[in-house]
């Protein structure tokens, strides 16, 4: 919000008084919302058919058959996708054996995919290429799978739609992958696939701990030389920040990382527990956050100093066994390591760097490896450098270049030198014409270590796919017939859609299911997000705490149970089963664990009372792809995406189908082309489909809403989700999300979360005009079994809700603020209209916030969010249906605080005033929070986040203590797809738009049914209607006599008008009268009437208000004086004329025409008889001509009636185009102008003339 906007609202929120009837209000407001969502949403009809029309009854569910079920589903499908990486390597194996591979042709590599090739596959979200594509590295010579083999890889991606991209890495450094796609060719070696975490996770499945030591002494500074001979050779130090980024970029998120950067001194890398914490010197797990203040820490470093190896290994070691003491967890099973990164010798003593490298292996149980890398050609003069940096890497076991390393000495912390000191690690020496190869040396650490045999698939951890969410990776080392390492193959799997079953597990409210992997490792659960977030890794231990350690010991280790936990669900402890069991047949111990709660088990069975029969409806699909179900004719274009406006149309999410794959068939249109009335019953739809009879009775009782949804209502969408995951949307359209499920819709959870409440829900990370109406509705059972919603501008519920107001407020000196349960602001309410406000009520009224906080009616509500570490702070709002009164002096505290019964609106009635200087007024809002202790529950803040208490980023801990929430998920409105410029058709033409969409009144006059009304309560706003509905009149009062010398104090006059207006109009329980905003107390008093029903305003009100009003003013020296004030549908007394006529010049023209001006008396007499009357033509007076113009005065006869002197005026104006003789030549009058003034009612000293 504007700061500008931020301050007026500042300055004028707080009253002495409050008028308004708040019970009246909440009435009023009850009553007119369920008539507006029953309009827009026919919610009485659909609870009717669902009540009226069905038959419930419920299933028998035995939990451990439905885990058996979705464990025996997910083993034959990952099974399936694990014998396509296993025929992969099959077919690169025999390839190679068989002298298959070939050159690369520039043509065929990634960053040359033409455009033309490229097309939209809904698998990968994005443009692909149906073919193979490669990467090379450096050689010009380098091989790899001819593209004849792409038939292969197109055919497994055409069978399975859970794979994304296959693809191979040799050990040389190329690469390939199916589909092709966009890839930049820019040859550096972190994009080679050796450094790419998948292809060194595949060779080393184990969890590494790398601490890698950086010498930025001043000699770092020289040249590298025989880099390029054409250009400058960059520092030595560059190319070593370079080797230390790809040796980072080959760790995954259960590897563990450290950095020391050392010249006389050592500097090693920080961790702080939470962003407001004292870093600590220790290693930290390779997540995306972590992974910044190391890369920092690397490409900071300035060259400088001398080169002093002790302090270094000193540094390195304390990283690791802080890590170890704080985490031993992650130095079970691992390889754990220094790579030790140099161009030149110790300047140090060599006897104390051995003697910190003993102590600290002594530290770490002589676990770990060390690699030395020196650079530079200093290195090349004599052995006695290198023999050092061999006994290093050795580790005593002389076996590390035998031929010259020295045995170590005896030493403090080694009192047996014939015992290695620690496991055997390696030097490599790189002189400078080899410097470029740097990265490549360094960042194949890991080929040191034994490669597996191939014989188990590999499963990474979870990933982000762009645009596609989660992603896992399966690999296997590929070999040679002799056994030698090829390099790797892999495929990688859509994993929200591979265990679908897990991932959007449905079993009531509370219920839940997760996965586990190996070692733990949580691949799915609720509390991590599906969405494109960045993905951190956690544990069964992190997310699950309240298992039991035989319970994580077995679902870690592959075995099957069950047992009681306590969960706690809304602010409430309640019991669960907690059953678990493992995918058997795979090296990664896959476990599915499934939480059921008691109140959950129960399972309706859904069946029409009219199942005999089966409509015909369009597939969202099936209506834009087959041309021949929906031809041009029948589709427009709204908001760039293609709706067919007189259908809707429905999805089922992939959980409806008993086969998730029928499902994915389903959604690429393969083979459900016919019309659906084709079958007969409920059942033939539902075993064709593959879905259950109660996904085809919802399909059924949904046909009986089309006509209602067919009736023309303000709403842009229409749409309807039920807990079998079908939805069903009006106009139909495209929903691009193949996995999309309406359960899972944030306004399908906010009605089924407040099942008897209208919600309103605004969408501030999407489209801020939208606001979506959302209700559930039951059945005979009384559960919820669905939610019916629409989108609406917020202009029309702007419009509604200000319609409503007026018939309870008069808005003279108060104003509303509309604010949702957790207290953001919808729009602002007052005497000048709605205005729409995008804010937070701690922001926008934070006295009124700071004292509902104190009384707990305004609550913090504190979550965690997992992915980013945050904890976020938030509001939710409970008066429990009573009304807010503080009753307080204060001007503060003078404001009323009313729900709206049945919905999640809540009105806050106040008074402008700039009187309150409280300290209680202001509350911290910036996006950090100012306090983040989730104890403080009084402290004013706008909603923010700060670092959570319950996350330990160094130890990626969860401290799931008394108090911990995790944040929920991002919900996403459901969206259309949108289709760009180019890619639309041009005989598809835009759709009619939807009239309280339109913004300006330039549209709206363009738009059929559309008008633009300039008054009444739709002032400045569509309405959908052949005319504007006039609802309200404003009646301007003013003195009679323009010409008065009276000097009146028109604000003083502004309750006297007000009262003689009610006071004509109080007879009518429909009339509302407001004052109108005072101009500065001059030229008038505004008063607005309306009706209280939006009908139009009576003419009999507008005849009442016409006449003219007695006030009494002082005249001067006390004197009273009787004054007329007339209003704008006051009739003249007398009008003054002006007839404009074209190209003629009246004043020379009577210079020499004396008789002209009796002539035109005479011919304005005429005109004026034969276009009013006779009567009135005899009023003619103060006739005078002048250039191209002629004045004159009317006066009304008094027999005329009311009306008849103002419509016979109206005529006279008409008169443009006419012709007058003025004495031989007919001019023509251009124009006619009245001006009506009411000298009967002046006083004397008032003249009009």
């Amino acid at each position: 919000m504007h700061l500008l906007f931020r301050v007026l609202l500042l300055n004028i929120v707080f009253i002495y008084v409050i008028s308004d009837d708040a019970t009246k209000v909440a009435e009023t407001l009850e009553r007119r919302v369920k008539l507006f969502g029953d309009a827009i949403l026919g919610f009485s009809d659909i609870e009717q058919i669902y009540s009226n029309d069905t038959i419930v009854s419920f299933l028998n569910f035995t939990a451990w058959n439905h885990v058996d079920e979705i464990v025996q589903i997910l083993e034959e499908r990952l099974t399936k996708i694990v014998d396509v990486l296993k025929d992969n390597r099959e077919i690169l194996e025999k390839a190679h054996s068989n002298n298959e591979f070939k050159v690369f042709r520039d043509p065929d590599l990634c960053c040359n995919v033409q455009t033309s090739d490229l097309e939209l596959d809904l698998q990968f979200n994005r443009m692909v290429a149906k073919s193979l594509c490669f990467l090379r590295s450096g050689s010009v010579s380098s091989t790899s799978l001819d593209k004849t083999y792409t038939n292969v890889f197109r055919d497994n991606s055409e069978k399975s739609m859970f794979l994304l991209w296959q693809y191979f890495g040799d050990a040389s450094g190329n690469y390939f992958q199916y589909p092709a796609k966009k890839s930049a060719c820019d040859g550096k070696a972190w994009n080679d696939p050796r450094f790419q975490q998948w292809f060194v996770h595949t060779v080393v499945p184990k969890k590494k701990n790398v601490v890698i030591v950086l010498d930025t002494s001043g000699s770092m500074s020289s040249s590298v030389n025989g880099i390029n001979s054409t250009a400058a050779a960059p520092t030595r130090s560059k190319v070593a920040q370079e080797a230390a980024m790809t040796v980072l970029g080959t760790l995954g998120t259960t590897d563990h990382v450290g950095v020391v950067i050392f010249n006389i001194s050592a500097v090693s890398s920080k961790c702080s527990p939470t962003s407001d914490s004292q870093g600590i010197h220790m290693m930290v797990p390779a997540t995306h956050d972590n992974m910044g203040s190391i890369e920092d820490l690397v490409t900071s470093s300035i060259p400088a100093g001398g080169t002093y190896y002790g302090n270094a290994f000193l540094k390195a070691f304390q990283l690791l066994s802080r890590s170890k003491q704080i985490d031993p967890k992650r130095f079970e099973d691992s390889l754990d390591m220094i790579l030790f990164l140099t161009d030149g010798m110790p300047e140090d003593s060599t006897r104390d760097i051995l003697e910190e490298l003993a102590a600290g292996q002594n530290l770490m149980g002589h676990s770990v490896h060390v690699f030395m890398y020196a650079l530079g050609n200093e290195f090349e003069h004599t052995n006695t450098p290198r023999s050092f940096l061999v006994q290093l890497a050795d580790q005593n076991n002389l076996v590390l270049n035998n031929s010259f390393v020295p045995q170590w000495p005896i030493l403090s912390s080694l009192q047996d030198n014939n015992k290695p000191v620690g496991p055997v690690g390696n030097v490599s020496f790189i002189g400078n014409v080899d410097g470029q190869r740097l990265s490549q040396i360094m960042g194949e650490y890991y080929s040191h270590f034994q490669v597996v045999s191939g014989a188990n698939v590999t499963f990474s951890v979870p990933q982000r796919e762009p645009n596609m969410g989660l992603k896992m990776t399966l690999s296997l080392p590929v070999l040679d017939s002799g056994g030698q390492f090829l390099g790797v193959t892999a495929l990688d799997v859509h994993l929200e859609l591979t265990f679908y079953e897990v991932a959007h597990f449905h079993l009531g409210k509370d219920s839940y299911a997760f996965l586990v992997g190996d070692s733990g490792v949580m691949y799915l659960h609720p509390e991590l997000a599906l969405g494109d977030t960045d993905l951190e890794v956690y544990t069964l231990d992190q997310l699950e705490p309240g298992l039991s350690p035989d319970a994580i010991y077995n679902i870690t280790n592959g075995r099957e149970g069950q047992e009681v936990i306590k969960k706690s669900v809304d602010q409430t402890l309640k019991s669960a089963i907690c059953y678990y069991k493992p995918l058997s047949g795979f090296s990664a111990n896959f476990t599915v664990v499934v939480v059921i709660f008691e109140d959950d088990i129960k399972q309706k069975r859904l069946q029409s009372a009219d199942s005999n029969s089966f409509p015909d409806f369009l597939y969202h699909r099936q209506g834009f792809i087959n041309t021949s179900v929906v031809g041009h004719d029948g589709v427009c274009y709204r908001d760039q995406a293609l709706v067919i406006p007189a259908n809707a149309t429905i999805k089922f999410a992939p959980g409806s189908f008993w086969d998730l794959e029928k499902s994915l068939m389903y959604e690429q249109n393969k083979s459900y082309s016919e019309a659906h009335s084709s079958f007969k019953n409920t059942t033939g739809f539902s075993q064709h489909a593959g879905v259950s009879e109660s996904v085809a009775g919802d399909v059924l009782l949904m046909n009986k809403i089309d006509e209602h949804w067919k009736v023309p209502t303000d709403a842009i969408w229409r749409y309807i989700g039920t807990e079998n995951g079908v939805f069903k949307v009006f106009p139909g359209t495209l929903v691009p999300d193949i996995l999309y499920d309406p359960r899972e819709d944030r306004w399908y959870t906010a009605a089924v979360g407040q099942s008897q409440k209208y919600m309103f829900i605004t969408h501030p990370n999407q489209n801020t005009s939208i606001v979506t109406l959302a209700r559930a509705f039951h059945q005979t059972s009384k559960l919820v079994h669905g939610v019916i919603a629409a989108d609406i501008t917020v202009q029309h519920l702007m419009t509604f809700l200000y319609n409503t107001a007026v018939r309870v407020s008069h808005f003279t000196d108060t104003a509303w603020i509309i604010i949702d349960d957790k207290g953001s602001l919808l729009m602002k309410l007052d005497h000048t209209g709605p205005v729409q406000i995008s804010a937070h009520l701690t922001e926008i009224l934070p006295g009124v916030a700071n004292w509902l906080l104190q009384k707990g009616v305004l609550q913090i509500d504190w979550c965690t969010d997992v992915l980013s570490g945050h904890a976020h702070l938030s509001y939710s709002l409970d008066t429990s249906g009573s009304v807010v009164d503080p009753g307080s002096s204060d001007p503060c505290l003078s404001f009323k605080l009313v729900s709206v019964p049945n919905s999640n609106l809540y009105v806050i009635i106040y008074k402008p005033s700039t009187t309150c200087k409280s300290s209680q007024t202001l509350c911290s809002c910036k996006e950090k929070c100012s306090v983040c202790d989730h104890q403080k529950r009084h402290t004013c803040q706008c909603p923010c986040k700060c670092s959570s208490t319950y996350m330990d980023r160094c130890t990626h801990q969860i401290n799931k203590t008394s108090g911990y929430r995790p944040c929920p998920g991002p919900h996403k409105h459901w969206q259309m797809q949108s289709s760009d410029s180019t890619n639309k058709s041009s005989t598809v033409q835009p759709c009619k738009p939807v009239c309280t969409a339109i913004s300006d009144s330039y549209e709206c006059q363009a738009t059929k049914g559309c008008n633009w009304c300039s008054g009444g309560h739709y002032k400045k706003l569509p309405l959908c209607s052949e005319r504007c509905v006039r609802d309200r009149q404003e009646v301007k009062y003013r003195l009679a006599c323009e010409n008065s010398t009276f000097q009146l104090n028109w604000t003083a006059l502004e309750s006297k008008v007000l009262q003689i207006t009610k006071k004509r109009l109080k007879l009518s329980s429909r009339a509302v009268v407001q004052l109108q905003v005072s101009r500065n107390g001059k030229g008038g008093v505004g008063v607005m009437v309306g009706t209280n029903d939006e009908s139009e305003v009576p003419l009999s009100w507008l005849t009442t208000l016409s006449d003219p009003i007695q006030v009494t003013v002082s005249a001067g020296a006390g004197r009273p004086t009787n004054l007329s004030l007339v209003t704008n549908l006051t009739e003249p007394s007398d009008a003054r004329i002006e007839l404009e006529l074209r190209g003629v010049n009246l004043t020379r023209r009577l210079e020499t025409a004396l008789t002209l001006r009796n002539y035109l008396q005479k011919q304005v007499h005429q005109l004026v008889e034969g276009v009013t009357t006779t009567e009135i033509a005899r009023t003619v007076s103060g006739i005078w001509p002048e250039e191209d113009r002629i004045y004159f005065w009317l006066e009304k006869p008094k027999d005329l009636k009311r009306g008849e002197f103002t419509a016979l005026l109206q005529n006279l104006m008409a008169h443009n185009g006419s012709y007058m003789d003025t004495l031989g030549r007919n001019e023509t009058i251009s124009g006619v102008t009245v001006s009506h003034h009411y000298s009967s009612l002046c006083p004397t000293n008032c003249s009009r003339r």
